[in-house]
């Protein structure tokens, strides 16, 4: 026995009408085209399902037993059929993103607002999270895409370029700055915030010191933006960040100093090789290269000095 979801389809529609004419109406097929299709499908069971002449159409014994369960397994697979594509609509309406905080903080505002406007069905789930727990997420599948620095490459990963940043000195106004360029042991003298190990801030810095044969200690090691921030405020030092950790915190009451020769980091998309992506996540990708293509690095303000 070899009968389809179509099959049992047009044996129900059949049956329930017991009509050749109104059955091939519903179907959208002729009735000669019916009635070849009921005899596959009699053929298929090997019993006769209908009783059939000029003026009647009625259901045999075996055919209310087919009935029964061919009313069950119709329904059951349009069902299914209705929740895959309510799925794949509402997965095409929702992803995730994990993002650095300072990614989260500065780019994300305006992408979802964008979204807001361009596609207010779009459900975006974000989390905040340091490299690595971003990373594991994606590896997880249970983030469509990491707004994160690229430190390595990474194998199974693949990496669209956002854009560049240096690294920056966040400084109150009335503290001098004794560095004209980026300098390992001027920076060694200073009173340097950073954030702790883990995190691809800190992870670019040590790095950096490390090719150099130096070990990069500073003075604190907060993960807390805003922490550090008031640290800076207060006279604890000065915070050594990426331009968008620093950025969001420039008022009348700091400053940004951009180093010559200050490394840079590159900022971008990773995703996993192989991956198919939902219409959302491929217009969400789109708008995050549109807007990173708008910025400048570093940003003209008058809150920034260079030397």
């Amino acid at each position: 026995m070899n009968l389809s979801p179509r099959h049992l389809h047009i044996f129900v529609t059949l049956a329930d009408s017991l009509s050749f004419h109104k059955a091939a109406d519903q179907l959208h097929m002729t009735q000669p085209t019916l009635s070849k299709l009921v005899r596959t499908i009699e053929e298929s069971v090997g019993v006769r399902l209908f009783e059939r002449s000029t003026r009647h159409v009625g259901l045999t014994r075996d055919g209310q037993a087919l009935l029964e369960v061919a009313r069950k397994v119709v329904s059951g697979y349009q069902t299914g059929l209705n929740n895959f594509e309510q799925m794949v609509r509402l997965r095409n309406q929702r992803m995730a993103i994990a993002a650095l905080p300072t990614l989260a903080a500065t780019l994300l505002p305006r992408l979802i607002r964008t979204l807001g406007k361009t596609n207010p069905q779009a459900q975006v789930q974000v989390f905040d999270l340091i490299a690595n727990e971003a990373m594991e997420l994606l590896y997880d599948r249970k983030v469509d895409i990491v707004l994160a620095a690229r430190e390595n490459t990474v194998d199974g990963l693949r990496f669209t370029k956002l854009f560049v940043e240096p690294f920056v000195l966040m400084h109150r106004p009335d503290v001098a700055v004794p560095l004209k360029r980026w300098d390992i042991e001027g920076l060694a003298a200073l009173p340097i915030i950073s954030m702790p190990e883990g995190t691809s801030t800190r992870a670019g810095v040590d790095q950096y010191f490390s090719e150099r044969g130096a070990t990069f200690t500073p003075a604190f090691a907060l993960r807390d933006l805003n922490t550090i921030s008031q640290f800076v405020r207060a006279g604890c030092g000065m915070a050594l960040l990426p331009l968008s950790a620093a950025r969001p915190f420039i008022k009348e009451d700091l400053r940004i100093l951009t180093l010559k020769g200050a490394p840079n980091r590159q900022i971008g998309i990773f995703t996993l090789k192989g991956q198919s992506h939902s219409k959302l996540t491929l217009q969400v990708m789109r708008d995050l290269v549109e807007m990173s293509a708008q910025m400048t690095m570093p940003i003209e303000s008058e809150n920034q000095s260079r030397l």
